[in-house]
């Protein structure tokens, strides 16, 4: 017979017919074939590439976990049936979680498998160890999210076939997240102060919760390993707090980053308003409210149930305010009827939209911060999220917390993080020697960009991810500027020929077939700009082989600063101070680099350098002695600038010289992604080019050869007598025209 207290609750559930309280109450109902979470743990969340989880692989990192899990459920391993890892990014997931599995302690009979769904693949691991424990599959399994992000970069989406690439919907799926955060900004007027703002109560919580000691009873500390990257020594090390968070952040100072992503408008996003690239992991240990009380386990939580929706990729941020009401419905509640809302912050653009969109108190989402304060370990966030909120449920002493997050197609790694590289003595010997063939004039060029800088030392640059220069040329298939007019083209050309008088700069010939001046003497001879347009703002027409060679010029860009110092519009690139007259192959060469000219100590007068790759055609028409002087034959035009010569002559040194071009493009391409963002916010300049190596170029290089520490890999002491020679020898009388 029920109570007379049973009585009146039933009583006034019927008055209340399918009331929000009423679902609620059903929601915390307790009932044996609960599926519920008896363990929920999480290691420190730390930088990718430079936090003390940087050098742990995955498969370590879910070996610390899983035996921390082990130990610390006191659970007998034979009970743990399956084992369900969220994971992004690792290649052979499938290997490595079943590795990690046996590794930790676990017996043969424990099962093991991956789940990736992107950014939420550690929910999509907790839902599917819940949906076998409901389906009666298995009794007891563990849940886990993990993200080694400084060991697994992520290499976007692969080629698309037609049928996807030219569909209107899914080619979406190829769009940068970076774009799909400016897409969200510019749809739904979210501005650049609300971006800020959200990102900086995040910044605000996360250091309050840390300093209040609120993450203790959610991380475990992990025991791992160091390399430094100076020493090559190794430490062991213990990882027990997060390193992400920065404290004393505000709107107001956020607002003084430029944006990451000036190609897509609004370009409101910046490295301080997105979340962090981030390496961690967090588990969870589920099972049958029945079994758990059996085995007298603990429980925390209770999995009440899991949804998800989709939506256009190009927008997908705001998933979670589509998710949200779609499993608040499924259990008839409110937003009001909710505790604590975990959306993770992917950027503060699908943030602060979803917020508004819901109409959410702010108190009540991301109590402790998210991911822009410490972090976005991709398939680690999603469980990280479900520990996170459980523990602050306890110290709020609430009920009910959702989690939610948006799914992207491509994840964006170029924010808030540069990867450090040691440069080798075999590469430091090379740019030694490269500094010292510079000409003097190309060696205080090198120097004043890095001292410069607006007054401001190289570690104190502007406060951005990037300098926002070579990021006006990130994609040139976004701009919209014609190079020059054909009439336009056509009038330059005529100019330069007659400054050049009729000739090949670099033969000194009229043509091959007419030794006189005559009306088709210059039919051969091409405009080479010094300067190429690919360092300028263009319309890229030419599909993807001109993409990946524009990606290269983005990179020589960004790490030769003195093209960073220059402005290289359409006009500045056309103008006679940027173009040579050279015949068609030689202008292949000259725009490839495997021709360059380089100053001598006359005044415009060049000796012409090849490389072994150069073609062999074309030389045969140069000069014996390579010594070439300009001057103008006609009219007032400028004769080619020798700092822009010496910068075309650096670059085409810096690719060739010792055999070094795939070493400085491994470089760049490593870099390609990286930021360069200090913890302080500021650009970390001299720490990024010191990590290249590049900094040997703005430091006051011993130019003595045998100022050198000698080494066993010291290149022959002819090799280096060669690359003297090719500057002093100027006695040689140059080709005179």
């Amino acid at each position: 017979m029920s109570s007379p207290q049973q009585r009146l609750s039933s009583i006034a559930g019927q008055l209340a017919g399918s009331s929000a309280t009423t679902n609620r109450q059903k929601l915390l109902a307790k009932n044996a074939d609960d599926v519920v979470i008896t363990l929920a743990v999480r290691t420190p969340l730390t930088k990718a590439k430079k936090g003390g989880l940087k050098n742990t692989n995955l498969d370590s990192l879910l070996v610390s976990l899983l035996t921390t899990v082990r130990e610390k459920s006191k659970l007998d391993p034979n009970l743990v049936e399956d084992v369900c890892v969220g994971n992004c990014l690792c290649p052979g997931q499938a290997y490595v979680a079943r590795s990690a599995v046996l590794a930790a302690g676990y017996p043969v009979t424990a099962a093991a498998s991956v789940a990736n769904r992107f950014c939420s693949s550690g929910l999509l691991a907790i839902q599917n160890i819940a949906n076998q424990i409901i389906a009666g599959s298995i009794d007891v399994g563990i849940a886990v999210g993990a993200e080694s992000m400084s060991t697994n970069a992520d290499g976007g989406a692969p080629e698309m076939s037609p049928e996807v690439s030219e569909h209107p919907i899914a080619s979406q799926n190829k769009q940068p997240m970076g774009q799909t955060s400016e897409n969200v900004a510019g749809q739904f007027s979210i501005t650049r102060q609300m971006m800020d703002e959200f990102a900086a109560r995040s910044y605000q919580k996360a250091e309050h919760a840390q300093k209040s000691g609120w993450f203790n009873d959610e991380i475990v500390p992990v025991k791992t390993q160091i390399k430094d990257p100076k020493t090559g020594e190794v430490k062991n090390i213990i990882v027990d707090r997060d390193d992400g968070i920065r404290y004393g952040t505000t709107a107001e100072s956020l607002g003084k980053i430029r944006a990451a992503f000036p190609q897509w408008k609004p370009s409101q996003t910046t490295g301080g308003n997105a979340s962090q690239i981030t390496d961690g992991a967090a588990a969870v240990l589920l099972m049958k409210r029945s079994r758990a009380q059996e085995l007298g386990q603990p429980i925390v939580g209770k999995f009440c149930g899991a949804t998800v929706t989709g939506l256009e990729p190009r927008i997908m941020g705001i998933g979670p305010s589509y998710a949200i009401p779609k499993i608040l419905s499924k259990f008839g509640l409110t937003t009001n009827e909710i505790d604590i809302f975990e959306i993770n912050e992917a950027f503060a653009s699908m943030g602060a939209y979803c917020v508004q969109k819901l109409e959410l108190d702010e108190a009540k989402v991301n109590p402790r911060g998210g991911a822009i304060a410490f972090g976005h370990p991709l398939g680690a966030t999603g469980a990280r999220q479900v520990v996170t909120a459980l523990s602050e449920l306890r110290r709020q002493n609430k009920r009910v917390a959702v989690t939610s997050m948006c799914v992207g197609t491509k994840l964006d790694q170029k924010l808030n993080s540069y990867t450090p590289l040691e440069p080798t003595d075999k590469t430091k010997d090379f740019l030694r020697d490269f500094f010292k063939i510079l000409p003097p004039d190309g060696k205080k060029i090198w120097r004043e960009t890095f001292q410069a800088q607006g007054g401001k030392t190289p570690t104190e640059i502007t406060p951005s991810p990037r300098s926002g220069v070579e990021d006006s040329i990130e994609n040139l298939n976004s701009l919209n500027i014609e190079p020059i007019s054909r009439s336009s083209q056509s009038q330059l050309r005529h100019h330069c020929l007659e400054r050049d008088g009729n000739k090949c700069l670099a033969t000194g010939q009229y043509s091959h077939s007419h030794p006189h001046p005559q009306n088709a003497i210059t039919t051969h001879l091409e405009a080479a700009h010094i300067i190429p347009f690919a360092l300028g703002s263009f319309q890229a027409n030419d599909g993807e082989a001109v993409d990946r060679h524009a990606k290269t010029w983005v990179n020589l860009r960004r790490y030769f600063p003195v093209l960073r110092s220059m402005s290289f519009t359409s006009d500045q690139i056309n103008t006679e101070k940027n173009i040579l007259m050279l015949e068609s192959p030689l202008h292949t060469e000259f725009g490839q680099f495997r021709l360059i000219f380089e100053a001598t100590g006359v005044a415009h007068q060049y000796r012409i350098k090849t490389f072994p790759d150069t073609a062999t055609g074309p030389i045969r028409n140069l000069p014996k002695n390579r010594l070439v002087k300009f001057r103008i034959h006609k009219g007032s035009w400028e004769l080619p600038d020798p700092k822009l010569l010496g910068i075309h002559a650096c670059i085409g040194n810096f690719l060739h010289l010792s055999g070094q071009a795939e070493i400085i493009d491994k470089v760049l391409k490593d870099f390609e992604d990286c930021g360069g963002l200090a913890p302080s916010g500021s650009t970390n300049i001299e720490d990024l080019l010191a990590a290249s190596g590049l900094s040997l170029l703005s430091s006051n290089v011993n130019e003595t050869p045998d100022s050198r520490k000698s080494t066993d890999k010291q290149r022959p002491t002819e090799k280096k007598g060669h690359l003297r020679a090719k500057i002093l020898d100027t006695e040689n009388k140059p080709w005179g025209y």
